[in-house]
C-alpha cells in the first residue's frame, strides 16, 4: 500500500533549578552573661539536607561564612539546649550557640541550606540582633 508510519518519541524530562526552600523562623536568644547568641531555626524537608551554612555579620557589613554544620550536629544542639531529645518531625527545628559575640555590636545571621543532591536556598536573614 506504500503508506509508512513514523512515530518519534518524547520524553519529557523535569528540569530542576536546584533551588531549594529557604529556613524558617529564624529566631535569637542573647545570654550576655554567657556571652553568647543562641540561634534556631525551622526547616521542612530535612532528611535531605547535607549541611546548613551559617553566616554571620555586623552592621552594614558583608556576610561571612561562620560555621557549616550537619543536620546531625544542629539537632543534638537543639536537644541540648531545649533538654529534650530531638525527634523526627515533617518541620525540624535547629539549633547552634554563638560565642564569639563582643558586647555592644549589633549582629545579623543568615542561614543557607545545601541539599545531598546539590541544591541550596537562598540565605535566610535573622532579624538584627544588639548584643
Amino acid at each position: 500500500s506504500g503508506n509508512e508510519s513514523f512515530s518519534d518519541t518524547v520524553q519529557l524530562a523535569r528540569i530542576d533549578d536546584y533551588i531549594r526552600p529557604e529556613v524558617e523562623n529564624i529566631q535569637a536568644q542573647v545570654d550576655r552573661r554567657a556571652k553568647t547568641i543562641a540561634l534556631s531555626w525551622k526547616y521542612q524537608d530535612a532528611e535531605r539536607v547535607k549541611s546548613f551554612e551559617i553566616y554571620r555579620w555586623k552592621e552594614g557589613a558583608v556576610p561571612a561564612l561562620i560555621r557549616a554544620a550537619s543536620p546531625e550536629y544542629l539537632l543534638d544542639e537543639a536537644s541540648k539546649s531545649t533538654g529534650r531529645r530531638a525527634k523526627r518531625q515533617t518541620a525540624e527545628t535547629f539549633a547552634w550557640l554563638d560565642s564569639s559575640v563582643k558586647m555592644n555590636t549589633k549582629y545579623q545571621y543568615g542561614i543557607k541550606v545545601i541539599h545531598q543532591d546539590g541544591g541550596r536556598s537562598a540565605m535566610a536573614p535573622s532579624p538584627l540582633i544588639s548584643f
